[in-house]
């Protein structure tokens, strides 16, 4: 899918704010709120837009502390590093997982009270 000066203008709006009505959104991008519609749907279909999010204040939730952790990994088969992934995700306090390039396997971030 190629995107246009409209698609884009649809993508910074909800990036900005995803929880736009349809009929503010349209005025944004000037567009009928019709027209908007089937945009952002094709949007979504075409994976542009992969989904919708809040976002939560870690303190909110009693976080106190947040940190970064490094792991590396002695092996790197897939089978390894898909046990490793699905078992980090699986703890509460993991908020983010990235698999990393370089000397580092992955980079942790976890919160706690």
């Amino acid at each position: 899918m190629e995107l246009d000066e409209i698609d884009f203008g649809i993508v910074k709006q909800l990036q900005n704010n995803a929880r736009l009505s349809n009929k503010e959104l349209a005025a944004r991008v000037g567009l009928a709120p019709s027209t908007t519609l089937v945009r952002t749907r094709q949007l979504e279909r075409e994976g542009v837009l992969r989904g919708y999010r809040a976002e939560v204040d870690p303190r909110a939730l009693g976080i106190g502390l947040q940190a970064l952790i490094s792991v590396r990994l002695k092996q790197h088969t897939a089978e390894d590093v898909g046990v490793f992934r699905d078992y980090v995700l699986a703890m509460p306090e993991v908020m983010r997982l990235y698999h990393m390039a370089g000397e580092d396997d992955f980079l942790i971030h976890v919160g706690v009270r």
